[in-house]
């Protein structure tokens, strides 16, 4: 998937998502941690553009933990303790 004005689209198909990034999102925090940082968020969706990334992440009400903020960007925390939801999971 790509991201093409404020939604996803797949090159092949053209099917387009607003929400293709969120089994993204919880497959980042199952491989890395539970919190990345903007610039892995930027790096693991393909994204150019740091703003994009923090609107997803605001969106989807990431946790900002500004103890943890360092040169690498905005760390955010998963929102959830123990389970993710299962709008994060691949089907």
């Amino acid at each position: 998937m790509k991201r093409i004005r404020c939604s996803w689209q797949c090159p092949k198909c053209n099917h387009r998502s607003n929400a293709a990034h969120r089994p993204a999102i919880g497959d980042c925090f199952l491989i890395f941690s539970s919190s990345i940082t903007s610039k892995l968020g930027k790096w693991f969706l393909c994204v150019q553009s740091r703003y994009v990334v923090k609107r997803i992440f605001q969106k989807e009400n990431l946790v900002y933990d500004s103890k943890k903020m360092g040169s690498e960007g905005t760390v955010l925390m998963f929102p959830f303790k123990r389970n993710l939801p299962n709008e994060y999971m691949n089907d």
